[in-house]
């Protein structure tokens, strides 16, 4: 997998392409249908936000560098490394998941290693940071985010995503639960503590301008998903509102692009 991923945004999963037939592998989705989707058109969204960074020559510097914290299996990290990137750095708490990142990304500028996110002390600084479906879960979420001021160049840019709770999928299933009394596991109680207010509002606190806001899964619930997941003009149509005001706010992912001053990108 250390060649180019050549990666394209794709929602087809009737007939998958090459990217997915690796994402299934490094990421077993099995039966999870949800993740499975959301998780490629969370990727193709993230693609397509870098393709228009690098576009403002971000990645035009042999000395940038980018952070992508929580990389998991790498895939992200590759993607960027591949778009032109000179040195990527991914990190991630889990043991497997920086194992499987060495094993089938690690080369001369793409590294991964073990890393709290809640307790990063690198002294260099970053001009790209990646941060997706992280903060979340923490139990000092405030650490990860004064770590990305930090770390982040002034002119840096940062791509952080959340769950946002004001969303069909996570209000069905709040509600359901609450109907029938069943009890809020751990994780879906810290999916839910992120409206996108809230995410707004804790990187305003901290200086941040944000660049740029996105979404992701308007309409498509859990419940009907594996019925319609291989419509991929109906995934197609999600995606497209899901970027556009005010759908984005009601989207299940809620995605920022900030920075540190008045540069980069504009909505």
């Amino acid at each position: 997998m250390k060649k180019v991923l050549n990666y394209k945004p794709s929602l087809d999963f009737k007939e998958p392409d090459a990217n997915q037939k690796i994402l299934e592998k490094l990421y077993s989705y099995g039966k999870d249908i949800s993740t499975r989707v959301f998780h490629r058109m969370r990727i193709n969204l993230i693609y397509n936000e870098l393709v228009e960074i690098r576009n403002y020559n971000w990645f035009q510097d042999s000395r940038s560098k980018t952070l992508d914290i929580g990389c998991n299996s790498g895939f992200l990290s590759k993607i960027i490394f591949d778009l032109g990137m000179p040195n990527v750095l991914g990190i991630d708490l889990s043991d497997e998941y920086i194992e499987n990142a060495n094993l089938n990304f690690a080369q001369e500028g793409l590294l991964f290693r073990k890393e709290d996110a809640t307790k990063l002390s690198f002294t260099n600084k970053f001009n790209l940071i990646l941060c997706t479906e992280v903060i979340e879960h923490t139990d000092n979420p405030k650490e990860v985010i004064n770590a990305i001021s930090r770390l982040l160049t002034d002119d840096g840019i940062a791509i952080i995503s959340l769950p946002n709770f004001i969303s069909l999928n996570y209000l069905i299933t709040y509600f359901g639960k609450k109907i029938l009394r069943k009890q809020l596991s751990k994780d879906f109680i810290q999916h839910i503590d992120y409206p996108f207010y809230k995410t707004l509002r804790l990187f305003e606190k901290e200086g941040f301008r944000i660049l740029k806001t996105r979404g992701v899964n308007l309409f498509l619930i859990d419940l009907i998903l594996p019925y319609i997941y291989k419509w991929k003009n109906l995934l197609r149509l999600d995606s497209f509102l899901s970027k556009l005001y005010p759908f984005k706010y009601f989207s299940q992912f809620f995605f920022i692009v900030i920075t540190k001053n008045n540069m980069g990108i504009k909505n």
